[in-house]
Parts: structure tokens; sequence; C-alpha cells
């Protein structure tokens, strides 16, 4: 018998001893613990099944790949990527290794694809890793969302079941003419209504969220494959922009007009010549921006 046969067994008899005992205790007496005893023995024949097992491997292996968050984090990338591609113009490919804008940057698929261009790897094989991280990061977050739904069901389930089954006591109870202290079935709804509650927002508002983010972490992450393989075709700022803006709300939009470029803190050891080209790039960027926005 395997290790997880015999947790099963173990959580299946907890369960049915609790959920016999509230059962019966309802009938003769009026402690809230035998509400309580009631829905535990129910949740832990759900956790028999194996299926709290699986939620947890599955939350341990799809906790999505992410660093910290950054504001506005689309508008901060498309500034990054026009200053890189300034960087790369006037100082080469390697020079981004040094650049300081992104190094408080804590997006490891950022750096990763940074990483793989100043390697000099072959454009096919960058794109091809970058996208099987993409798709295992969906299927990960697809099984978080699945196990969700059905520890959902499980909650759910528990507290119908274990509502019938105090609604039953109590009604032999009343039957039988006892008087019921008024403390049993409220105890009784509150725990119904805090499993109903959980399971819902497992069930329906949590994976809700997690699609919002997964759509959101895989935009910024289509964002950061462009830009990385601009910079390695060596496309100018104004095609880099154009290609960012696509990834922009119309917000972000207005604040990139407002500045183009990420604040270069070490514009003052610029040659007079860069500083100029930098000043171009900027009117231009402005240019361009504002013809998008006004299309």
């Amino acid at each position: 018998m395997t290790n997880n046969t015999q947790f099963s067994l173990f959580y299946l008899l907890i369960g049915l001893i609790l959920f016999i005992n509230g059962e019966l205790r309802l009938v003769y007496s009026d402690s809230p613990l035998d509400s309580l005893s009631l829905f535990v023995g129910c949740l832990f024949c759900c956790a028999s099944t194996g299926l709290f097992t699986t939620v947890k491997h599955n939350m341990a292996l799809s906790s999505f790949w992410q660093g910290a968050e950054v504001e506005r984090e689309s508008l901060f990338l498309t500034r990054l990527f026009i200053e890189l591609a300034f960087v790369v113009r006037n100082q080469g490919i390697l020079a981004l290794e040094e650049n300081p804008h992104d190094k408080n940057y804590r997006n490891p698929f950022f750096h990763l694809g940074k990483d793989m261009v100043m390697d000099g790897y072959d454009p096919d094989y960058i794109r091809e890793v970058m996208e099987n991280i993409n798709k295992t990061l969906a299927h990960h977050l697809t099984a978080k969302i699945t196990c969700l739904k059905h520890l959902g069901l499980c909650l759910l389930s528990s507290g119908l079941i274990a509502l019938l089954a105090g609604a039953l006591s109590l009604y032999l109870r009343t039957y039988s003419g006892e008087t019921i202290a008024v403390i049993v079935p409220v105890v009784l709804m509150v725990l119904v209504s805090a499993f109903c509650l959980m399971g819902l927002f497992c069930l329906f508002f949590l994976p809700l969220y997690l699609r919002d983010q997964q759509h959101r972490q895989l935009s910024l992450q289509k964002q950061i494959m462009a830009g990385i393989f601009s910079l390695q075709a060596g496309d100018s700022y104004n095609a880099i922009m154009r290609l960012q803006l696509s990834f922009l709300s119309r917000e972000d939009m207005l604040s990139l007009l407002e500045q183009p470029m990420l604040e270069m803190d070490d514009e003052e050891n610029l040659s007079s010549s860069q500083k100029k080209e930098y000043e171009v790039i900027q009117q231009t960027l402005r240019k361009e921006i504002s013809n998008w926005h006004m299309a």
C-alpha cells in the first residue's frame, strides 16, 4: 500500500468519525462545536480523494515567473527599449551590460532575452526559448486555475452536504418536540455561508483574477520579445517606438509624449554630437507619438 493510499484512508477515517460524531451529537446537544465537527468531517472526507495533495502540488509548480511589480510596466519597457536602442547605436551591443536603467528591473524574462542577445545566440534559437517559456507558464497557470476550481467545488459540496446533514438532525429534534438553542442554527448557517463563500471565491473570482494576471503577463512578455528582437536586428528608434506603441494604452501614450525616453544619469558624459542626437531623437519621437495618438 502506497503512502498516498494510506493518507487517503486516514483522512477518510478521520472524516467519517468527525462527521458521524457531529451528526449524532446535533440530535442530542446544543453545542456549537458539533456543527463545526460536521463541517470538518466533510472536509476530511474530501481530502481523502487526494484533491488537496493535487492542489498543493500544482500550486507549488505553477507560480508565475515574474519579478517585482513596476508601475506602468508597459510604459517603462517602451522607454527602456528606446533608450537601449540609443545605447546600442552609439556604444555597441555589449554596452547593454552596463546600462543602469534595467539593473533594478527584476524581470528574469527580460534579462534572459537581453543576455542571449549579448552572447550572440541565433535569433531563431532565442525566439524558440522565449516562446517555450511562455507556453510553459501558460500551462502552469491553467493547471493552477483548474485546481482552484476543483477546490471551490469541494468547499461548496462540503458546505451543502453538512447543511443537509445538520438540517436533518435539527428536524429530528424538532419533530420529537425538543427545544433547540438559538446558537445551533446560527452557527450552522454561519459555517454554511463561510464554506459557500470560500467555494465561490475559488470557483469564480480567483480564477478571473488569475486570468487577468495571465493576460497582462503574457502581453508584457510579447512586448519584451518584440523589443529584444528589434535590438538584435539593429532597428531604428522610430521602428522600435512604433512597435512598442502597439502595447500601450492611450493614457500611456500621452505620458510617453511628455517624456519619450528615460532620464539618463550619465547625460553629462555624452559628447556634444551624442547630446544633439539625443535631443533630435526625443523631438522625432514626440512627433511620431503625436501622429500615432491623433490617428
